[in-house]
């Protein structure tokens, strides 16, 4: 049971942690550890995956904190949410593909990959244009991109961002900011950003994140096609 899950994402604890709770039921943290075979903190960590993957719900029962699955059927929704994740990064993939001149691309890890990127939009001084999940960005960097964000404003440099309707606080507060832009959309990005500023094509995903820079003109052009689009039918308020 636990390779199969594996299928749909999720890690090796991950599924050993959630098979556990279908299992047994509700369990105490000292309990799941018992019955999964793993470390404290490896657990800890699992459950936090799942939480943001809708398969594990948390109560208290007095002072004590207990977890349960979530119904299995959530996992049909995870694969719905990756297949409009494909969706979204499809128009890039097929530039990729016809593109004559081999793109340049680089991968980043982390939080430190965001801030790459943060520096490197400013570098550019262009006009960036941005699907954002609060969950990789802001959550990740913390001070760092309100820092971003005032170097960006002083420089003159315009951003428009779309965030999903879910995220709207992150949203209300990106757009205090002077050369700032926001509108919104009912669709939930998950845990995918899409920034597209001059030549460059950034995608940001997962949990670490996982940050792709893709420096290719044609590949830019088509993302900005996708978010123009999008812009087109968001809501500014």
């Amino acid at each position: 049971m636990e390779s199969i899950l594996l299928e749909f994402g999720l890690s090796k604890n991950e599924s050993r942690t959630y098979v556990a709770l279908l299992k047994y039921g509700k369990m105490q943290l000292r309990d799941l550890t018992k019955a999964t075979g793993l470390y404290r903190q490896n657990s800890l960590e699992a459950l936090g995956r799942l939480q943001k993957k809708g398969l594990v719900a948390v109560a208290f029962e007095g002072k004590r904190k207990t977890y349960s699955a979530v119904n299995p059927a959530r996992l049909k929704v995870l694969i719905e949410e990756k297949a409009k994740r494909l969706e979204t990064v499809l128009p890039g993939l097929l530039s990729l593909a016809e593109s004559t001149e081999k793109p340049k691309i680089d991968i980043f890890e982390g939080s430190e990959g965001i801030k790459t990127i943060l520096d490197d939009e400013i570098a550019t001084g262009k006009t960036m244009h941005v699907i954002q999940s609060s969950q990789t960005v802001e959550t990740k960097v913390g001070d760092y991109l309100a820092i971003s964000r005032e170097r960006r404003w002083r420089s003159g440099i315009t951003m428009k961002i779309i965030y999903s309707m879910k995220d709207r606080e992150f949203g209300d507060e990106a757009k205090k900011y002077p050369h700032t832009e926001v509108r919104y959309l009912d669709e939930d990005f998950s845990s995918t950003t899409i920034d597209v500023y001059e030549d460059r094509t950034v995608l940001v995903f997962g949990v670490g994140p996982t940050i792709i820079r893709i420096i290719d003109k044609e590949v830019a052009r088509r993302f900005l096609q996708f978010f123009k689009m999008n812009w087109a039918r968001a809501k500014g308020k």
